[in-house]
């Protein structure tokens, strides 16, 4: 599922909410904010937690 979630991130040209990414991916909305945390710990997505949006991915350290 993560996968599926950073694919639909790095695809997307704008910042998404979780409900986009649920939308868009038709994974619960709670397993999706489970995930995008996650990520962001692991530093390979950013996030506005004041707006509880994903930016986009952290391409400082997505080299692959």
């Amino acid at each position: 599922m993560k996968e599926k979630i950073l694919e639909v991130i790095k695809l997307s040209n704008k910042p998404l909410k979780t409900g986009d990414i649920e939308k868009l991916t038709g994974i619960n909305r709670n397993q999706v904010q489970k995930i995008i945390n996650e990520l962001a710990l692991e530093g390979k997505i950013k996030v506005d937690r004041c707006y509880n949006k994903v930016l986009g991915l952290n391409l400082e350290d997505n080299n692959e």
